[in-house]
């Protein structure tokens, strides 16, 4: 008679409103918050109270056609906590709100039927009745809870990666909110009407539907969201390889530009002599001079070892000499001699680009200041580009946070260094100290490669 009875009782409105607020928690605790959670502990007390209130309403209070609005509405609640407590756009909360929903759907349908089915005999055999029987049903509450939450934090952990997993398109956003409603209704069509073709006849039917649709919406809703974490991948890697090939045609053009340059110079030089040795005027010769130190800031005077690093010096030395930003390089390009190209490209041209950039809005000319630095230290070649920075830096996944309106398409250049460092077994810091914004890069030097004698690095 215990199985029974317990069969015939409906889940508790309190346990459904309590699951609600732990589908809320969950992302909480996977998304960056807005605020600290010292501030969040009112708001979340407040947003379960009115969703017990809510849900013991529409289950014991308001008639049965109101149960759908009232769903609707705690719907509506649970998407205002995840947007206004996380760092969300709100076509992301809308994803956050279908998973979050339907899980809290069947972790308190599949709890209950656990509970109904195979626990509540315990009650029966060791008589346990009154307050002890409501503390024992809660106690197993807790522990399913605990146990179906834990699962669902694993599993939405290696899909989320603050929040950008997430970063989904309106049309993206009204798929994850149709599949929700569907799962929905379908789960309980049967609590609404017993009077059309998909209802169940009978309790134990009712709950085995519930159950099993809920767990398979929840597993329909962690595909697409693989999906679109593989599409955001792959976005990114797309994006590197840009930026990547960028800096590599960059470079060819820079270095034929840089040959007509050097001839032109060689040219102009000739030429100046040429008219210094048949007039001795003095404004004339001043004219001269100045004209030879203007042209002397385009002369290839990079000679490092490495061709590649060569041109890629002196490209972007001729950007720092235009925008008046003073470059100092102490480089042994023999070192680079085991990368290819194109990585070396990617490295150097992204890193002082970045630097450009930043350098370009300080006011201070005598602060506009690039060192960048190739060394050997052990068994490591280590490339170290440091620019003047006097403002902090806002980290996030051990990369600087953009400043950028346009968060979504920047930061792809620090990304694909640390995806050339990566590729040859190295790795790429990133630190501020002393007004100084430092990126090294630091690659072991292959086997069949003799390390060269340890250096310092240039000051």
């Amino acid at each position: 008679m215990g199985v029974t009875t317990a069969i015939v009782r409906d889940i508790p409105k309190l346990y459904t409103a309590c699951t609600e607020w732990l589908s809320c928690v969950l992302f909480l605790c996977l998304l960056k918050r807005r605020y600290d959670w010292r501030k969040l502990v009112l708001p979340l007390a407040a947003v379960l109270v009115l969703l017990c209130v809510l849900q013991y309403m529409i289950g014991y209070e308001l008639p049965l056609v109101l149960w759908v609005p009232g769903m609707f509405l705690a719907m509506v609640i649970m998407y205002f906590t995840i947007y206004f407590c996380c760092q969300v756009t709100p076509k992301s909360a809308g994803v956050c709100l279908s998973i979050a929903f339907i899980l809290a759907e069947f972790a308190a349908a599949f709890e209950w039927q656990m509970y109904s089915y195979f626990l509540a005999v315990l009650v029966g055999i060791f008589d346990i009745s009154g307050i002890g029987s409501q503390v024992f049903e809660v106690v197993i509450a807790a522990l399913f809870y605990l146990a179906i939450y834990l699962c669902a934090y694993y599993m939405e952990k290696k899909l989320i990666t603050d929040g950008e997993s997430l970063s989904v398109t309106f049309s993206r956003m009204c798929i994850f909110l149709l599949i929700m409603l569907a799962i929905f209704l379908a789960a309980n069509i049967s609590y609404i009407s017993s009077d059309t073709p998909f209802s169940a006849t009978d309790q134990p039917q009712i709950f085995y539907i519930r159950s099993l649709m809920n767990f398979a919406g929840l597993f329909v809703l962690w595909s697409q969201q693989s999906i679109i974490r593989e599409m955001n991948l792959f976005k990114e890697l797309e994006m590197t390889q840009n930026v990547l090939m960028r800096q590599y045609y960059q470079y060819k053009q820079s270095k034929e530009s840089i040959e007509i340059l050097n001839c032109k110079y060689h040219d102009l030089k000739n030429q100046i002599n040429m008219i210094r040795s048949e007039t001795d005027a003095g404004k004339k010769e001043e004219y001269l001079q100045e004209m030879e130190q203007g042209i002397q800031k385009f002369e290839l005077e990079n000679k490092t070892g490495s061709p590649v690093l060569d041109v890629v010096l002196t490209d972007k030395g001729m950007v720092c000499a235009q925008r008046n930003i003073r470059i100092t390089t102490v480089a042994d390009g023999n070192l680079l001699s085991f990368m290819n190209a194109m990585d070396i490209c990617t490295i150097f041209g992204n890193a002082l680009d970045n630097a450009i950039e930043y350098l370009e809005k300080v006011n201070v000319p005598e602060k506009r200041l690039i060192r960048v630095s190739v060394f050997s230290q052990q068994a490591f070649l280590v490339i170290r580009v440091k620019n003047y920075c006097d403002t902090g830096m806002v980290m996030e996944k051990e990369l600087p946070v953009t400043t950028k309106a346009d968060k979504v398409n920047h930061g792809y250049g620090l990304k694909s260094i640390r995806m050339s460092a990566e590729k040859y077994g190295g790795n790429m810091t990133i630190s501020t100290e002393h007004e100084w914004f430092s990126l090294c890069v630091m690659i072991p030097f292959p086997d069949d490669q003799a390390p060269p004698l340890p250096q310092k690095e240039g000051k």
